[in-house]
């Protein structure tokens, strides 16, 4: 896993599984700081059905049917 903290922020990269969001859930609490998931984002983007996620969706399917 990687930290990169800069000017307004803090990024936590890594594999999946390596406790990215149990971290960064964390590190929010402990900083005050808003807990932002990309994931969850995109998630939600789908489940709203805004042209995003269908795009999104569609990315998706295309490369699980490779």
């Amino acid at each position: 896993s990687v930290l990169i903290e800069g000017e307004g922020g803090i990024v936590l990269l890594g594999a999946p599984g390596v406790g990215k969001g149990t971290y960064s859930v964390r590190v929010a609490a402990a900083l005050g700081a808003a807990h932002v998931s990309a994931g969850d984002l995109v998630r939600a983007e789908i489940r709203a059905g805004t042209e995003l996620g269908k795009e999104v969706r569609r990315v998706m399917r295309r490369s699980w049917d490779a």
